[in-house]
């Protein structure tokens, strides 16, 4: 294949590349293996309804994968200061277990801490391949292409894996989790800063997802992604504006369609049908809304009760709380020490676009946008591997794209990736 021969990227809307070598692409596709198993959530669904734990086999798999073909990857990683503070954080986790109090919960919670250190390091090593745009794609697009439609199932023929009556949740078991973890998959696969007809058919496919798990949080943040990718700087410059019109007719006449089908041949619950309510009257007056806010007021007591300290982990558990936010959860184990760190490496992120073009560095501000976004209503992020994957492929730096791109490149032109925070 030529240089200008079209590739499977120029088919998806990319620009083309020389064809890969044979190395790199089984590097390719392992790099797509083992972000799928993490986006979809294959370990802790299996472990849940098997109880068979895939975390050792996968995690070692890779990790002699990468003492024999990639260890400059790892020499690179400590340059990073991401690196460092998730380090950190892990460390203190660690001195936390072994000299502090512990509770029934702390081992489960500090082998937690290990699992998503593995994950955020594991994906921040294929990031750092040149051909790390293509494997995001990729996994992006295949997982959305079976939580999508398992989404869309569940909330109108009937529950498959959901663990909440009335509400899809597919691959996450959790309708809030899916609706985050649809979020993610949707950032790696499109381009927000360029936002083609393609991405917005792509976007429009995973709010297909977002809308039967009926989680207020996701639903408003694919309106806010749908609201930036429109009004984009430059969308009215494009020269395929009368296409790119053509497009959003369609898109809007398809989720009418689609509204119409949902509501006439789903059976809603009184809960769907009171958070939908929310986007007209712009209250929450459910039992879950009312119940969220107790939560919150007992996560804010805890934490203030050991701002300092903080009651070490499995703590949160070991209270019976849900704070429903990360930074609570992550005050009431670590103190004010480990919401430092995870406010830090959130805002790591976001500043890329100082170091890095919009062009460049949108889809990767955007991410740590949403983590930050999503950590205010779930107390999650920093456990779920969903999560662990979208904090990897911030420090690997997957979502900056390199310079030249764009343009006729060959397989090695984006070698180095950007180096990132």
């Amino acid at each position: 294949m030529s240089a200008g021969t079209p590739s499977m990227d120029a088919a998806l809307g990319a620009p083309a590349r020389e064809r890969l070598g044979f190395a790199e692409r089984v590097i390719l596709w392992l790099g797509v293996g083992w972000l799928v198993v993490w986006l979809a959530s294959v370990v802790e669904l299996v472990g849940e309804r098997t109880g068979i734990n895939l975390y050792y086999p996968v995690v070692a798999f890779y990790l002699l994968l990468f003492l024999g073909l990639r260890t400059r990857n790892i020499a690179r990683l400590l340059g990073r200061p991401l690196f460092w503070m998730w380090i950190v954080i892990t460390l203190a986790a660690a001195v936390i277990y072994f000299v502090g109090q512990r509770n029934p919960y702390s081992y489960v919670a500090f082998r937690g801490r290990i699992v998503y250190l593995s994950v955020v390091l594991g994906t921040a090593m294929f990031m750092l391949e040149p051909t790390a745009r293509r494997m995001l794609r990729r996994a992006g697009l295949l997982t959305l292409a079976v939580a999508v439609p398992l989404n869309v199932y569940e909330v109108v023929v009937g529950p498959v894996l959901s663990e909440s009556l009335g509400r899809a949740a597919g691959l996450y078991l959790n309708p809030n989790a899916s609706s985050a973890a649809l979020a993610v998959c949707t950032l790696l696969a499109v381009d927000v800063a360029r936002a083609s007809s393609r991405d917005l058919w792509i976007l429009a496919f995973a709010t297909a997802g977002v809308l039967p798990t009926f989680s207020r949080q996701g639903i408003l943040f694919m309106l806010l992604l749908w609201g930036l990718m429109l009004l984009r700087p430059g969308a009215r410059r494009l020269p395929q504006l009368r296409r790119r019109t053509v497009t959003l007719l369609l898109l809007a006449v398809g989720g009418v369609l689609g509204i119409v089908g949902l509501l006439s041949f789903a059976d809603l619950s009184q809960d769907a049908i009171e958070r939908l309510r929310f986007f007209v009257t712009l209250e929450a007056p459910d039992d879950s809304a009312k119940a969220r806010q107790i939560f919150v007021s007992q996560g804010i007591e805890a934490f203030r009760r050991a701002f300092w300290s903080g009651w070490g982990l499995g703590s949160m558990h070991a209270m019976g709380l849900q704070p429903h936010n990360t930074f609570l959860r992550l005050g009431i184990e670590f103190g004010i020490a480990g919401v430092g760190i995870y406010a830090a490496i959130l805002l790591a992120g976001i500043a890329q676009v100082l170091f890095h073009p919009w062009h460049r560095s949108a889809n990767a501000v955007v991410l740590a946008f949403f983590l930050a976004y999503i950590s205010f209503f779930q107390h999650v992020v920093d456990t779920v591997s969903v999560f662990a994957v979208a904090f990897g492929v911030l420090l690997g730096g997957g979502l900056i794209t390199p310079n030249g791109a764009g343009t006729a490149v060959g397989a090695h032109a984006s070698a180095q990736r950007p180096s990132g925070p």
